[in-house]
């Protein structure tokens, strides 16, 4: 079995790869997320849309599953988080924030090399409404 891979003028926009580390700082407290790769050419196609009630009725959260293309990277896992700094979208002009609040964040969920060829990565990663 032969795999499709990805025409790269489809890889249009450009993501930030950021690493949330597991160890806690020495005083307890989460560390940073640290930038692993910038400025990434990706493809991101909608796969799924969920809303989910969470603890409270009147709290509703909305999870957007995507499918995330790339060339191969080695290190990506799963603890790590996309950052897309959308034209549209208001949070990405908002320069107080720390650089890994600015744009739209995907968690990813997972990492497939889809022939283990090492070309081309699919990322299952999943986008939540903020509530803004």
């Amino acid at each position: 079995m032969s795999i499709l891979y990805t025409d790269p003028g489809l890889m249009d926009r450009q993501i930030d790869v950021w690493d949330q580390p597991s160890e806690p700082n020495p005083d307890g407290s989460k560390p940073d997320p640290v930038l692993f790769a910038a400025g990434v050419y990706a493809q991101i196609l909608g796969v799924l849309a969920t809303t989910e009630a969470t603890r409270l009725k009147e709290q509703v959260v909305s999870k957007l599953t995507h499918k995330v293309t790339m060339r191969y990277m080695v290190g990506i896992r799963g603890r790590m988080f996309l950052l897309y700094k959308d034209p549209d979208a208001t949070a990405a002009s908002d320069t107080t924030l720390p650089a890994w609040q600015q744009g739209r964040r995907f968690d990813i969920d997972r990492c497939v090399d889809p022939d283990e060829h090492k070309f081309e990565l699919w990322i299952l990663a999943i986008e939540r409404n903020d509530g803004q």
